[in-house]
């Protein structure tokens, strides 16, 4: 007879999981076994102490991460090879202190990430410029791998210019102008965004149709163009801010202009993405007092804003996106 009995105490002790993956992170393993290594070669080439480095290999290798071969050598595996896509500041220096007053949050219902810091989130990007360059590194890299299915599944083309709100580096408007020639584009961000932003709008030859505006949504957005775009920028922002944030757009928005939304859509109970969404769900809250939410809970806040859904695009190229028009 099968067993499904959950092992509580091995689930309790994953928070050393997570840290061993935040330590790969760091000493970015995944480039340096780019071919087979000893623990003595890792640690050697990372300066650390391989006693204790060995044993977060081997807790690394538990868990199929990592691979070894009968020589004793460490192997890179497939699973090892997504570590690109992971932020070694935002699970290792950061998430793991904010996560330590979980039960605060839950007593309060407080964000615990201003207790810890001090500030809210992005008042912190603001003061820690290396921390806002990995958190727009790591949103390019995770944007690349959805934006081809998202360009096949809604056209862009029937606008003229787009507005990307929480642009960032300009990654998502890049890569849209340069499938649409005619496009033109604002990125509308943060003034510590703007450097890397138009290296990105030279690098891929879109300076005359593409500007960089600073600015915050929070406050007022550009009235120039047809359509509007958040691009998974709304899940890390309470209900109260994106009202707030939905009446900005109401206000500055031509009357004729679309809202697009593209963000993380909370899945049903059984499907298979439940678990990671249900701790993305308590993560972003955590970090930034933000959620993912379902279509109904989108509906009602777009309603209660004078908004409605014109087209629902859901599981946008398979990540569990979704891109809403309104």
């Amino acid at each position: 007879m099968e067993n499904n009995n959950i092992d509580l105490l091995q689930l309790s002790l994953n928070y050393i999981l997570s840290q061993s993956i935040f330590v790969a992170a760091e000493i970015k393993l995944h480039k340096l076994l780019m071919s087979p290594k000893t623990a003595i070669e890792i640690a050697s080439a990372t300066n650390c102490n391989v006693k204790v480095l060995e044993r977060v290999l081997n807790v690394l290798f538990a868990h199929k991460i990592i691979a070894r071969n009968e020589g004793g050598q460490y192997i890179a595996t497939e699973c090892l090879n997504q570590l690109e896509l992971i932020s070694p500041v935002f699970i290792g220096k950061t998430s793991f202190n904010v996560f330590s007053h979980t039960l605060d949050s839950v007593k309060t219902g407080q964000p615990a990430w201003e207790a810890v810091f001090g500030h809210n989130f992005y008042d912190t990007l603001n003061q820690k410029k290396d921390w806002s360059a990995e958190f727009n590194h790591w949103n390019e890299i995770t944007g690349h791998a959805w934006l081809t299915q998202l360009v096949e599944a809604y056209d862009f083309s029937i606008y003229k210019i787009i507005v990307d709100l929480g642009g960032g580096h300009g990654v998502f408007l890049s890569f849209l102008q340069k499938q649409h020639p005619n496009l033109k584009g604002i990125i509308f961000d943060r003034p510590d965004c703007q450097e890397q932003a138009i290296k990105n709008i030279e690098k891929n030859n879109i300076a005359n149709r593409c500007s960089f505006q600073s600015g915050d949504f929070l406050k007022s957005i550009p009235q120039k163009g047809d359509a509007y775009c958040f691009s998974r920028v709304l899940l890390n922002f309470s209900d109260e801010m994106i009202n707030h944030i939905f009446q900005i757009c109401q206000r500055d928005m031509p009357p004729t202009a679309k809202l697009i939304i593209i963000d993380a859509l909370m899945p049903p109970e059984n499907h298979p993405t439940f678990p990671f969404a249900a701790m993305n769900h308590l993560h972003l809250f955590m970090l930034m007092g933000g959620a993912r939410r379902t279509k109904k809970e989108w509906e009602k806040l777009l309603g209660q804003n004078g908004f409605k859904i014109n087209q629902f695009l859901s599981d946008v190229g398979g990540f569990g996106l979704f891109l809403l028009e309104g």
